[in-house]
Parts: C-alpha cells; structure tokens; sequence
C-alpha cells in the first residue's frame, strides 16, 4: 500500500473495507490462505496506523487468524474479472506445483492468460460447443462457461482427484447448473465440438503425440474445429517438439483462418521458399474473397468459387497443367481450364467431406463465372514474366492502393 492510499484509510473507508472482505459472505464460505491473510493484515495494519487509529474488527481477525491452524493445503482463491467486484470466479485450489502425482491442483499462469483472451473475444465462443483438455481446478472453462454465452462446454482431465475438485468449483460458481454424473470417457469421444482449448498442456514430452492424436481426432470428426492453445514455454525444446507434432495432413499445405483473420503455413508440407510463396498468395485470394466479396466458406458453393479464382490466378502455369496431366501443346486454354478444375476440386475434397461427385458438380456450376473474375489481381500471372511488376503499377487504377 503506497502513502497516498494509506493516508485516504479512514474510519468509514475502513469499515468499507471490512464489509467487502472481513465480512464478505463469500470470503467467509469460502477462505483464502490463512498464511498470506495473516500477513496482508499485518501490513495492511503497519501502513494505516501512522495515520489512522485502526478499526476493531482488523485485529479481531487478525488474532483469529493468529490462532487459526491450517492442516489443509487447499485453499480459495477469488478472481475478480474485469475490475469488478461483483464479478468473482472462486477456485478451489493449492500453491503446490504437484499433489497426489499430478500438477493439475492448481491454476497455472497460461490459465489466466486463456481466460482473459477468451473475455475479450467472447464473439469467438458465442453458441458454441467447447471442449477442454486438461482443465484442472477449471479456472478458464469456469471463466468461459460464465461469460461467453456458450451453447455447452465440457472440462476433461484424467485425474480422479482434478475431476472432484472441477466438479466442486463449478458447484461454487455455477449454483443453478443442473449437475449431472461425471461422464464416462467414451462420452467425451461423442462429442463433436466446435472448439478445442487447452491451458498449459504441453509441457512433458510423452505427452506430445497423443495429445496430437486427440486433436486431430476432433478435427476428423469436424473439418472447421478451432484449437486454442495458451502455454507458457518452459523449456524451447519441449515446445518446439510439440510444433513438429501438429503436423498437416500431406494433402493440405496451408489454410486461411476468417476467424483470426490469419493464414496458417504447414511447415511440414511446404519445406521450400516457392512452396511458402504460393501458400500465401493462394490464400490471400481467400482472405480477399472473405473480407471483400462476404465468402461463406460453409457455403460449398462460395468456397469452390474461391478455389477456382485461387488455382487460375495463382497456379495452374503450363508446366504445372503438364505435370497434373491436364496439358498439351495442341489444347493449351483447355489445358488451363482443366488444371483449375482440378486444383479447385483437391482443395474442396482435402479441407471439406463431401463425395468427389458432389464437388465435381458444384465447381462445374459455378465454374464460368468464377473463372472469368480475377479480383484482384487483374490478370492470370505467368512465371518468368513482367506481369507481377504490371500489377502493382495498375493496382491504383482499381482502388487498390
């Protein structure tokens, strides 16, 4: 406590401070650490008196905490969110890195870090369906539960003594939700979410693949599953480790994300520059079709539009036409035609689970019209060629700048 703040600690502020602590209904139901209560009273009672006399009920309970012995090493602890008072997630949980052979009694700092990102992109969790790797006490699936209008969540862990503490903590914090028996671990295999989230889960190497495993378990099951992962990275290698992991299926090299507005490079499918420059390029016609011409890319339709603009405008030359066995020189703007068809119809079938019938049918629909665009651009490019240099120079003519 500054000088500032301790000289304001009068009677009637002290009294306010004993009714939102001391007496406060939830801090009595639920205690914090009797040894850092001791101790903030103490201080709290060094800093006032040189200006105060001190309120009655600060050493009442400071002799009560004095007398006070704790066998226990579980305790509370009260998160306000968003400086709000009235707003409190309770965890029960301990300061001990590991109890009874697991680490999850407690609430890690990549945790926090997840719930706070989560409250200030609630519109990413609005009606959805979360799942939770490795809850632990629960502090963000509680958090997210509470504030971002979820349609369900499920919290996971594997240990007996994490999954009794969760279920107590969401009993604090979610008095009016109807609990039901702890599910059996072939439910959670039913589930199809459409998020995945984790807090600190990577951290022991012998965990790596099967965590991936379970990832992309969820992915087989839904092909738009968005994963959030918080870590706090403790040892590079590890971490690494777990990056070489996630690798993409050898049929994807790489994905536009609307949600985050980012595209995401597959590191072990695109190993060479060329690869890299034409993952990006591919999916900026994505990102264009997205933030300019409103694509839906749960709509077959749009995404196999926006497939065939990427193939025309950013492949399909007439040696990659050739090497698809789309080409000749005797049919060379058939050729073209061929090659896009066909690149668009491997990109809808690797991202989307749909018959390759069904996919052939949607991209001949929309195949003409999608075809003759070539927003932004303005031009299909040719390798070797000035036409890169010719679209920057006209770029401005097409408000473009």
């Amino acid at each position: 406590m500054q000088p500032e703040e301790a000289k304001v600690m009068c009677w009637d502020n002290q009294q306010a401070f004993v009714n939102a602590t001391i007496h406060n209904q939830l801090l009595q139901n639920y205690p914090v650490n009797n040894e850092f209560s001791k101790l903030f009273f103490k201080k709290l009672i060094d800093c006032i008196e040189s200006y105060h006399e001190i309120h009655d009920d600060f050493y009442t309970f400071l002799c009560f905490l004095m007398n006070k012995k704790s066998l226990n090493t579980f305790c509370h602890r009260h998160y306000v969110l968003n400086n709000d008072t009235r707003n409190i997630i309770t965890i029960m949980e301990t300061n001990n890195m590991v109890v009874n052979g697991t680490t999850g009694m407690r609430t890690w700092e990549a945790a926090l870090t997840l719930a706070d990102w989560a409250l200030s992109n609630k519109d990413v969790f609005a009606h959805k369906k979360v799942v939770e790797l490795g809850s632990g006490v629960g502090f963000t699936g509680i958090t997210i539960a509470k504030e971002c209008n979820l349609e369900s969540i499920v919290l996971t862990d594997c240990h007996n003594d994490v999954l009794k503490t969760i279920k107590r903590n969401i009993k604090i914090n979610l008095p009016k939700l109807n609990n039901s028996d702890d599910a059996q671990p072939n439910a959670v295999s039913n589930i199809v979410p459409d998020i995945l989230i984790g807090a600190d889960i990577v951290y022991d190497p012998s965990i790596l693949q099967p965590l991936c495993n379970v990832i992309k378990s969820f992915f087989d099951k839904n092909d738009l599953l968005e994963v959030y992962i918080a870590s706090m990275i403790r040892n590079v290698d590890t971490f690494n480790s777990f990056l070489e992991a996630l690798v993409c299926d050898y049929s994807v090299s790489g994905g536009y994300d609307p949600e985050l507005n980012q595209i995401v490079v597959c590191q072990n499918v695109s190993t060479r520059k060329g690869m890299v420059q034409g993952v990006l390029v591919h999916e900026m016609i994505h990102m264009f079709d997205y933030c300019r011409n409103e694509l839906d890319f749960k709509n077959m339709e749009h995404l196999a539009c926006s497939e065939i603009r990427a193939a025309n405008l950013t492949h399909c030359s007439f040696t990659s036409a050739w090497s698809q066995g789309d080409a000749s020189w005797s049919k060379i703007k058939k050729a073209h035609q061929d090659c896009v068809k066909t690149k668009a119809l491997y990109s809808v079938l690797a991202v989307r689970q749909i018959g390759k019938a069904e996919a052939v049918d949607i991209i001949e629909k929309v195949f003409p019209k999608c075809y003759a665009d070539l927003e932004p651009i303005g031009r299909r490019i040719r390798r070797n060629s000035e036409d890169m240099t010719r679209v920057l120079r006209d770029a401005s003519y097409y408000g473009y700048d």
